[in-house]
């Protein structure tokens, strides 16, 4: 591997640590185009270009130029894959030590050129030009591929793929369709929350049910995982909370009760053991959530340069 890692450095390539890979990966702008190289958990190099073709007729005029090589006994590529937004090879693990990496990367990125493939500065997938602002590298969690994108269109493909794994309807994720599954949620348990008044002091854990059930609606009705959803749980889950204090009189029993805790005081502790339920909750997503992502098991995650492999 000394001679293509050496090769991928002096092309100004970056290094990174993916999950479930032992050996780096490489990934950066070489020749104009974007390309990330690894050796996956089987040992075989994969090489991945970020581009696609403006034209049908180019893509098709290049996948007959590649099918009409012996690729395999030239440099040793034992499959490849080429769609809309990349194209992918996989080498034989016999070419690891020797130069047909190197002389398969230089004539096919001196080819691309003929074939009206897209560049460095353009996403694949909105075909929309990109800077070191907007845009950065992603690796598709579990695959070998690492491919350069808009930061919005990683947020797409990141919402499509907690569609993928929805638990009962497989909507596309938002924030609107989990704020509407969370408000269905909360409506019993405000009701819950309102009676429980007249019964003294397990009212107080009435507040968790709110939560709960808040919780459960956001993702059953598919709302999206991002940053603003424990806000949004807080908000409506005390918004329930406030309004089954309101409602409780209507149920029979006054703000106050003599030789009985003040409702007042109830929701204050309810509020705060809902609270806690919810830390309690976001603490176990978070958990999960990252312990898969380290793993390579689901998502599209960040590709973070390692700048002590880089120097190396």
């Amino acid at each position: 591997m000394e001679r293509i890692t050496e090769y991928l450095k002096i092309k100004g390539l970056r290094t990174a640590k993916i999950p479930l890979l032992d050996t780096p990966a490489y990934y950066g702008a070489a020749d104009d185009y974007d390309i990330a190289f690894l050796v996956n958990p089987m040992g075989l190099p994969e090489l991945t270009i970020s581009t696609t073709q403006e034209q049908n007729e180019a893509q098709k005029s290049l996948e007959d130029c590649l099918s009409a090589i012996d690729l395999k006994g030239t440099y040793g590529i034992i499959g490849y894959h080429i769609d809309s937004s990349c194209m992918h090879f996989r080498f034989s693990s016999e070419t690891k030590n020797n130069g047909e990496l190197v002389a398969f990367m230089e004539w096919f990125l001196s080819l691309l050129k003929q074939y009206h493939a897209t560049t460095a500065n353009k996403c694949t997938e909105c075909g929309q030009e990109m800077n070191e602002k907007n845009s950065d590298w992603y690796n598709f969690s579990g695959t070998g591929i690492c491919r350069h994108l808009h930061h919005k269109c990683r947020h797409r493909m990141e919402r499509e793929d907690q569609q993928a794994r929805a638990l009962i309807f497989r909507k596309y994720p938002t924030y609107k369709r989990g704020i509407i599954g969370a408000l269905i949620g909360a409506i019993p348990a405000t009701l819950l929350c309102a009676v429980s008044y007249q019964f003294g002091d397990i009212a107080v854990i009435t507040g968790m049910a709110v939560v709960l059930l808040s919780w459960l609606g956001y993702i059953i009705n598919c709302g999206f995982r991002g940053r603003c959803k424990p806000f949004l749980l807080y908000g409506i889950s005390l918004c329930g909370m406030l309004l089954g204090y309101f409602l409780h009189p209507l149920f029979g029993m006054q703000l106050s009760e003599a030789g009985g805790t003040d409702p007042l005081v109830l929701l204050f502790a309810g509020h705060l053991l809902a609270v806690f339920l919810l830390i309690c909750i976001r603490i176990a997503e978070v958990a999960l959530y990252a312990d898969n992502r380290k793993a390579g098991l689901k998502g599209v995650i960040k590709v973070r340069e390692n700048k002590a492999l880089t120097k190396e």
